[in-house]
């Protein structure tokens, strides 16, 4: 994912997440709309997935997503929060949280 993301001008802080979703914290061009630049990323990331998986459990996103700006001020605790998932969902899990 985080070759995706350069490939598409953007810059990876840090990618992580649990079981069933994904957490990104990134960079986006400001001359790419969001909207535009998750729907790439999740094109090639689920074409990778499915080539390097051949025909068993094909993979695909789910249709959205959310995206939040970060203050510089807040990204080494959202660094923290994506570091813990495994911890953080022990507590809660994803669907209590959403």
């Amino acid at each position: 994912m985080a070759g995706t993301v350069s490939n598409l001008g953007g810059h990876a802080l840090r990618i992580g997440g649990y079981i069933d979703h994904a957490h990104l914290l990134l960079r986006i061009p400001a001359k790419i709309a969001v909207a535009d630049f998750i729907r790439q990323l999740k094109a090639s990331t689920s074409k990778h997935i499915n080539d390097e998986r051949g025909n068993r459990l094909p993979f695909h996103w789910q249709d959205g997503y959310g995206a939040f700006s970060v203050s510089r001020s807040k990204v080494e605790a959202v660094i923290d929060y994506i570091d813990n998932q495994m911890e953080h969902h022990s507590k809660r899990s994803f669907q209590e949280e959403y």
